[in-house]
């Protein structure tokens, strides 16, 4: 995937959050453990493919098969009664992430060409579902612990700040000749002033 189709997948990723952002409680609720069976899908089809890698003699993939795993089961946990719950299985989740996000980073670096290109694709999606339940986490805290005035209030300044996430990423598409590593962290940046809104 070209720097452009990276830039057009997170342009289509800032849509699907703003559409997202205007779930009601349970909508948020039900739609958060669709993501998770979507994901723990994909996250079969990575397991394949990190199978078919080993088998051409990549052994250092298995510290990353095993951060996949665990990524699984922390998805498979259910629906968080409590908010006390609720926030431990969040913090669970995003540890996972960052714990495959390493893993991957380290075969970007350190793999074959092969492993490389696959470890770059699958750390894009991985970033992508991130970012989608980094912002299920902060409708879900809000829908357990505010009303429905603030929760709408809360949402529509998410809201605004992924619109301005959106134009920080149209700004990107015009400057072509950066490589991804650095577009990677301005986009991580706009992500970092829609979280704080959170």
């Amino acid at each position: 995937m070209n720097l452009k189709e990276k830039l057009n997948d997170w342009k289509s990723q800032a849509e699907s959050l703003k559409l997202q952002m205007q779930l009601g409680k349970k909508e948020a609720e039900d739609a958060f453990e669709e993501k998770k069976k979507e994901m723990s899908d994909w996250l079969d089809d990575v397991s394949e493919d990190l199978n078919e890698l080993k088998k051409d003699g990549e052994e250092s993939l298995s510290d990353l098969k095993s951060k996949i795993e665990n990524l699984k089961v922390q998805l498979a946990l259910g629906k968080a009664e409590s908010m006390d719950k609720l926030k431990e299985n969040q913090k669970k989740l995003n540890d996972s992430f960052n714990e495959v996000k390493y893993e991957l980073g380290k075969s970007i670096k350190d793999g074959k060409e092969n492993v490389k290109t696959w470890a770059d694709q699958t750390e894009h999606k991985i970033d992508q579902y991130h970012t989608r339940f980094d912002l299920f986490k902060l409708q879900l805290n809000l829908a357990k612990m505010e009303g429905e005035e603030k929760f709408d209030e809360k949402r529509k300044e998410v809201s605004h700040k992924i619109s301005e996430f959106k134009k920080s990423l149209e700004n990107l598409d015009n400057r072509t000749d950066e490589k991804w590593d650095h577009f990677k962290k301005e986009i991580g940046s706009a992500w970092g002033h829609v979280k704080n809104a959170f």
